[in-house]
């Protein structure tokens, strides 16, 4: 028997609760990055994800579908003009079709399917990278340029990030966009045995024109968004019904409440009027605050949270570094997204499955055991006058701090564990990096008001560095590190805590 409203609401929320340690956001360039079989793709970024802590796939790839070949209404919303992108996506899928006449989002499910791993479909709600990206128009963009924020001519004055810059941006304003968004995601929610569906508004947060200068979203614009994610709801609802089975709502904002208001995306609004199940949200910038005010509310109403994680250009030492590839930094960072009430973590960009973060990132405890790097990401001055996504955007990496002789602004780091009872007696080392080699008796650092002594480091005296530190010298969350120096002035652009057990 079909469930009714109520059942499906039930089996929604519990559906919403499901584990996922891990979130693999998958852009579908897959489809042209292997050899255009079914297995070539599957082998380029998902087989490898087996018995890893990726426990869901969320995919995109809207290019490698029916829908985007087809004439309903996902094409006529986000199929392209025809030139080197449509070609470049048109030639492996109708190679895909012909070898096994699946699609790349049906490939994805199968495989989810024989290995109990969660499929979404994520929707980049209002794609442009056409705005940078010459060949790769849509098409209903063509026919009503009068429907997106700009023109090209306009845009191409600005580089990115600047949102002048994005011209080819929907404006959602329009009546006919915010229709034709529902009417395309039904398309997609009725075509395919999708669990979910995320609605990333973070591709791309340009919806309205007041947001190309950077400034707040009006109430009415406000207004109508909420209304979009409403109709979203019901439409999901609908088809849920229709199926048999729920379709759990997703979706993406910044990382701060206030800013994704000033931004168009009310949610609050959102959770405290259900309209979706789990809420995932980006770092807007390098110079983030603890999320712990978003998950907190988040969690008051039953939603479960899962930011995105990467790498900040803080933990690159030398210019030239991967910041990728820091892993002890990743370690770190996860450590104090799951203290700050992450219920998993989601990645987004981040494609090669051999990477050790798959098989890490997941599992607090497996993180307390390994070498780990804390690093100082936010600057609290740096988001004073700044309250949208445009604005922070434009200054989205964290700056340096002057040190004089009256001292400098705190620089906090974010512990996300309890060092004095961490496995492994881990050794602790503080590392500062001044933008001028100097004599580190002419530089006070201090850590939690408390003096620490610190030394060139042999290998490069750019870098000073106290070890051997004493665990209960750190508290868990935020502490502070501030420096004095005795004439002139100096500039601190790096603060780093290593963490090293010293045995098993």
């Amino acid at each position: 028997m079909s469930p009714d409203l109520s059942e499906l609401r039930d089996w929604r929320k519990r559906d919403a609760h499901r584990k996922r340690r891990i979130i693999f956001n998958n852009d579908g360039d897959d489809l042209w990055k292997a050899d255009g079989t079914r297995d070539g793709i599957l082998a380029a970024r998902t087989t490898p994800l087996v018995g890893t802590h990726v426990d869901a796939i969320w995919s995109w790839g809207a290019s490698g579908t029916k829908l985007f070949f087809g004439e309903g209404p996902f094409a006529r919303l986000y199929c392209v003009e025809d030139g080197p992108y449509y070609r470049r996506a048109r030639e492996p899928y109708e190679k895909l079709m012909a070898e096994c006449g699946r699609d790349h989002m049906e490939i994805m499910i199968d495989f989810c399917r024989a290995h109990d791993i969660e499929i979404f479909y994520s929707a980049r709600i209002n794609d442009l990278h056409e705005s940078y990206f010459d060949g790769r128009m849509q098409r209903i963009k063509l026919a009503h340029p009068e429907w997106c924020l700009g023109t090209k001519e306009q845009g191409r004055k600005y580089g990115y990030p600047d949102p002048r810059s994005s011209w080819s941006a929907m404006n959602f304003e329009v009546p006919e966009i915010r229709r034709m968004t529902v009417e395309a995601l039904q398309e997609v929610c009725r075509t395919y045995d999708i669990d979910g569906i995320e609605l990333d508004f973070w591709r791309h947060l340009v919806n309205f024109p007041e947001m190309t200068t950077g400034g707040p979203v009006t109430p009415e614009h406000v207004a109508l968004m909420n209304e979009l994610v409403r109709d979203l709801r019901a439409m999901t609802e609908a088809e849920g019904l229709r199926r048999g089975r729920p379709i759990v709502v997703a979706a993406r904002c910044v990382e701060d409440l206030d800013v994704s208001l000033n931004s168009g995306l009310d949610v609050r609004t959102w959770l405290e009027q259900d309209l979706v199940d789990i809420l995932t949200f980006v770092a807007a910038t390098e110079h983030t605050p603890s999320i712990r005010p978003i998950t907190e509310f988040a969690d008051g109403l039953g939603v479960p949270v899962y930011p995105i994680i990467n790498a900040y250009d803080a933990a690159v030492e030398k210019e030239g570094d991967d910041r990728r590839g820091n892993l002890p930094v990743w370690r770190a960072d996860a450590l104090n997204k799951f203290d700050q009430g992450a219920a998993g973590l989601q990645t987004f960009n981040l494609f090669d499955p051999d990477l050790p973060q798959w098989r890490e990132l997941g599992d607090p405890d497996l993180l307390r055991t390994l070498d780990r790097t804390y690093v100082w990401h936010y600057l609290p001055s740096q988001r004073h006058g700044r309250d949208t996504f445009g604005a922070l955007r434009v200054t989205r990496h964290r700056h340096a701090v002057e040190v004089t002789a009256s001292g400098c602004e705190p620089m906090p780091i974010h512990i996300g564990e309890d060092l004095s009872s961490a496995p492994g007696d881990p050794k602790l080392t503080l590392r500062v990096h001044a933008a001028e080699t100097m004599n580190p008796n002419d530089l006070q650092i201090r850590l939690n008001d408390r003096h620490i002594g610190v030394n060139p480091a042999p290998d490069d005296p750019s870098w000073l560095r106290a070890d051997d530190l004493d665990p209960g010298m750190f508290r868990k969350r935020e502490n502070l590190v501030t420096a004095q120096i005795r004439e002139g002035s100096a500039t601190i652009d790096q603060v780093r805590l290593e963490v090293r057990p010293t045995h098993a």
